[in-house]
């Protein structure tokens, strides 16, 4: 338990939930339920309960088709891994592009890539 018989709440803020999908389950296709409800082997000595987060998208060529709202207090942020920029191409720009148009992505691209997305939108 948390402090006394009380469950702490918690939000993850950076998650990539295709990643830990992928991780426990062998595949990329998990929900945000289906993970948060996972064995994970050995537990915590303080319980938390994660009531809210941010899914990060980041690797192009995983890059899903639609971002639903999974869970109330989850949202999605959509960008590009700096390591992935040379693979980027024309047709994952408008995946990308796509993806941050929709409400569910609440943070439409990651700060420290701008200067690197910059750089390969202007030699597209």
């Amino acid at each position: 338990m948390g402090i006394g018989n009380t469950i702490l709440k918690a939000w993850d803020i950076h998650f990539h939930l295709d990643r830990t999908s992928q991780t426990l389950f062998g595949h990329q296709e998990a929900s945000l339920v289906n993970i948060l409800a996972a064995d994970v082997g050995v537990m915590p000595k303080i319980k938390v309960e994660v009531v809210g987060g941010i899914m990060v998208y980041c690797d192009p060529e995983n890059y899903p088709t639609n971002i639903k709202c999974q869970k109330k207090g989850f949202g999605a942020a959509v960008g590009i891994h700096p390591k992935k920029v040379p693979f980027f191409t024309h047709t994952k720009f408008e995946e990308l592009r796509n993806l941050l148009r929709l409400k569910t992505v609440i943070v439409r691209a990651f700060t420290c890539y701008f200067n690197i997305l910059e750089v390969f939108i202007i030699s597209i």
